[in-house]
């Protein structure tokens, strides 16, 4: 009937009655100070009463559907409201204002609770999922950012509350499942025993140790909570470090030196074989030893023929050796279109949303692993390595995607660990491979190999189709790994105009799994020009972009002069040092039509001055685009439109930092205008510290503004100050 009763717990006596809605309650809650009491249910309005007296305070509406709970921050502040209309709505309590919608479930909201910090708003919804906000909204509208979604259980989530500490949660499902789930990962650590019965309710005693349940057969039961334990660091504390061996020059074999005992030869440590594959079903064999954590590289080049090769490893009892497993925590799939086998952008997956950067995407077999996110409404996730073909992880082989096919982001398990009670799979992963998976050798196959174990291992080659021929023939090399790298640039524009930059794109191609940074230098550039030198490419990626800037005022006789550009990195305490290439011609060109200037939001910098922009890992922040606007090739001053780009309008950025808000227009001044606002955000995921960064307007060949400095800081150790 819509009418909440307050009772005396002494003797059961009712203390007040709330009258007010038009229809059946399903939530009701005190604030944290038992001041206020807030109401909701089928008839789509939340009230807040004052509990002493009875009287409404706050009347709230905006939700589309029945809501089914409510929750107040633990200083009251605050209250979310999860409702059928798929979404959970955040609400300051003391103005009525509604602060933000929280729109991701793809299904109803059935559940929500604030962390017993109030830094996180969570939300358990009929899609099986449980989501996690970070708060920023606490006194004005704000975007809360998602941090993490989970699937829980294969049937909606109906209640969830949690532990007096704070770091457990328990979840019941539709189906009956109680689960517990550590907050500081928001990972399943423990299935209870099943319900057998839809659950209505729950409540987890004083110290934490059990969780009584009501069900709706009318029973209450009891359950044990599982041990939370400690947070799992990830497989790298667990993993044996490398040990990287020289062994000399690599022993070689021809097919009349070889003696196959079983189907089985063996082989040196570090050897190169040259044999042939001429009979149906045939595979070739190699034995070898290997010390345990000793990283080896096994390549297989087919030399004649229409052979593509495949390597699978054997373990001592000639079983294929487990390189690791794969626990799925969000499940996907692929929207809009397929994917061919080298296709490295627009991958279109559901619930994008909710996918972050950095993360690994299992589907058919192939590992994948997430560098950008999707720019703008017509666009999909860019993989790794960000251009070109894409890698693969964990060995894995490239392989097409069809347009619906399931696909899985996916986390290692350390050795021993036990998957999560989540109900999605694990995946157990070989060593095979019949693709480099950087695509660097081609269709050759390539694998790289750290043995679990001192022990002999076998390695096998065998045509991927099941072919066979006279003319089969193949390489196969067994040796050490040597990390290291090839250093390249790219084309420049050597012609440099008075105020403005050039871009030069400096690249890497890592080698037998270096994943450390480079770091590039520039040769002497005459006085008065500046660059943004030295300029680092950062650990695991592949590129990153140098600027030669030339301020006004300089001699436009200098006389074109090249300029080298070198690489150094640390590998394996050595400095590996690569010659890049050399800018060749450099020289002063004419006046640009436009010089484009990045310049703070509510302050001016003298021109060709660095300043910082700072921005907190996981924000947006805004500065200035101001353009001073010259003459054009016709001896008019150019009004028109100035384009700097579209997704890839951040020249220089550190990983997962990226200008956003560009809509499908891309980032641009319009015509006669001067100046516009720039939104850079830093994803969770960006590295810590200082960067240069730049714009490139599309005029006069391609011209840069300035460089200001990003630094991407930690959002939780900023402090605000006043000057």
């Amino acid at each position: 009937y819509g009418q909440a009763t307050l009772f005396k717990v002494a003797d059961w006596t009712v203390a007040q009655e709330f009258v007010g809605h038009q229809d059946v309650l399903y939530a009701a809650q005190f604030s944290p100070d038992g001041k206020r009491i807030a109401t909701a249910g089928y008839d789509r309005k939340i009230l807040i009463w004052d509990s002493a007296t009875g009287d409404i305070v706050q009347e709230l509406h905006g939700h589309n559907g029945a809501i089914f709970d409510l929750a107040f921050s633990p200083d009251g502040k605050l209250l979310i409201s999860a409702c059928a209309d798929e979404t959970a709505k955040v609400w300051h309590v003391e103005t009525g204002q509604r602060l933000d919608t929280l729109s991701q479930p793809e299904a109803e909201v059935n559940c929500v609770s604030f962390s017993k910090d109030g830094r996180w708003m969570l939300a358990g919804s009929a899609d099986n999922r449980l989501r996690v906000w970070r708060l920023i909204s606490k006194d004005e509208p704000a975007i809360n950012p998602i941090v993490q979604t989970r699937f829980v259980d294969d049937s909606p989530i109906t209640r969830m509350t949690l532990t007096p500490d704070g770091r457990g949660l328990v979840i019941l499902s539709e189906a009956g499942n109680a689960k517990l789930l550590r907050t500081d990962d928001w990972s399943v650590v423990g299935a209870m025993e099943p319900l057998g019965e839809t659950p209505s309710d729950l409540v987890v005693s004083a110290d934490g140790s059990t969780a009584r349940i009501a069900l709706m057969d009318g029973r209450v039961v009891e359950r044990p909570l599982p041990a939370i334990g400690t947070r799992d660091t990830g497989p790298g504390s667990c993993l044996l470090a490398p040990v990287y061996l020289d062994v000399g020059p690599l022993a070689t074999s021809d097919e009349s030196e070889l003696v196959f005992t079983n189907g089985v030869a063996d082989v040196s440590r570090g050897v190169e074989v040259n044999r042939k594959l001429t009979s149906k079903g045939e595979q070739d064999c190699f034995r070898f030893s290997a010390r345990r954590g000793e990283a080896w590289v096994i390549e297989a080049d087919a030399t004649s023929g229409d052979l593509d090769p495949k390597v699978v490893i054997l373990d001592e009892g000639g079983e294929p050796l487990l390189r690791t497993r794969l626990q799925a925590v969000r499940d996907t799939y692929f929207t809009f279109r397929g994917k061919n086998s080298g296709q490295v952008n627009d991958f279109r997956l559901f619930g994008w949303q909710e996918i972050g950067l950095n993360q690994f995407l299992y589907s058919n077999g192939e590992v994948t692993k997430t560098w950008q996110h999707p720019r703008g409404p017509d666009s999909g996730f860019d993989v790794y390595p960000g251009a070109g073909n894409r890698h693969t992880y964990f060995g894995t082989t490239h392989t097409t995607h069809a347009l619906g096919e399931p696909a899985y982001v996916v986390r290692e398990l350390g050795p021993g660990e036990d998957p999560e009670p989540n109900g999605l799979p694990v995946f157990e992963m070989f060593y095979e491979n019949d693709d480099d998976p950087t695509r660097t050798a081609g269709e050759s196959s390539r694998l790289d190999f750290m043995a679990p174990r001192d022990g002999r291992y076998t390695v096998c080659i065998r045509d991927t189709r099941g072919h066979f021929s006279g003319d089969f023939q193949y390489r196969l090399r067994i040796r050490p790994a040597a990390p290291s790298y090839s250093a390249s640039i790219g084309k420049m524009n050597a012609s440099v105009l008075p105020g403005t930059g050039r871009k030069i794109d400096l690249k890497i191609e890592r080698k037998d799994g270096f994943r450390g940074p480079v770091s590039f230098q520039i040769g002497d550039l005459p006085p008065g020009w500046h660059s943004n030198f030295p300029v680092v490419i950062e650990s695991d990626q592949h590129v990153a972009e140098g600027l030669v800037f030339v301020p006004e005022g300089i001699d436009h006789k200098t006389e074109p002069f090249d300029v080298e550009v070198v690489a150094n990195a640390e590998i394996l305490n050595r400095q590996v040092e690569r010659h890049a290439g050399t800018i060749k011609g450099l020289t002063v060109g004419t006046s640009p039509s436009v010089i484009p200037m990045i310049q703070p939001i509510d302050r001016d910098v003298p021109e060709n001055e660095d300043w910082t922009l700072v921005i907190p890992r996981g924000a947006t922040v805004s500065a200035r685009i101001v353009l001073r606007r010259g003459m054009n090739a016709k001896g008019e001053v150019n009004n028109g439109e100035i384009r700097f780009g579209g997704a890839g309008s951040g020249h220089n950025a550190a990983h997962g930092v990226y200008v956003d808000n560009i809509g499908l227009s891309g980032l641009l001044v319009l015509p006669g205008e001067d100046e516009r606002e720039l939104f850079i955000t830093a994803d969770p995921v960006a590295a810590l510290g200082k960067r240069s960064f730049f714009l490139i307007s599309a005029n006069d060949g391609g011209v840069a503004s300035f460089p200001i400095t990003v630094d991407v800081q930690d959002a939780t150790s900023l402090s605000v100050s006043a000057d």
